[in-house]
């Protein structure tokens, strides 16, 4: 009886892990389609805005150049294309195609 009590509670929780995780995957690409349609302003944001708004990038590239940290992610799907620079981990160019 207790085995069985515990093997539902593990799997109510991961059905309720699941449903969090999928509700905050939507909610990004909702952030991303958003910012694609009305061509957001996005600078002066930092990294961790940008994270926070939009997930991890597709592609991340970084190099150096003067000695500043130049940082490009791309964020890709179906709909929408977009390329944010960073210098300084502060947005500094958005590039939407």
């Amino acid at each position: 009886m207790k085995k069985i009590a515990v093997l539902l509670g593990v799997i109510f929780l991961f059905i309720i892990g699941c449903s969090y995780y999928y509700q905050q995957k939507r909610e990004i690409l909702q952030n991303l389609a958003s910012a694609y349609q009305n061509r957001e302003n996005l600078q002066g944001y930092t990294k961790t805005q940008i994270l926070r708004k939009f997930g991890k990038p597709q592609l991340r590239k970084s190099y150096l150049k003067n000695e500043l940290k130049i940082e490009t992610w791309v964020y890709q799907n179906i709909y929408s294309f977009i390329e944010i620079t960073f210098i300084k981990g502060v947005v500094t160019k958005v590039i939407y195609k």
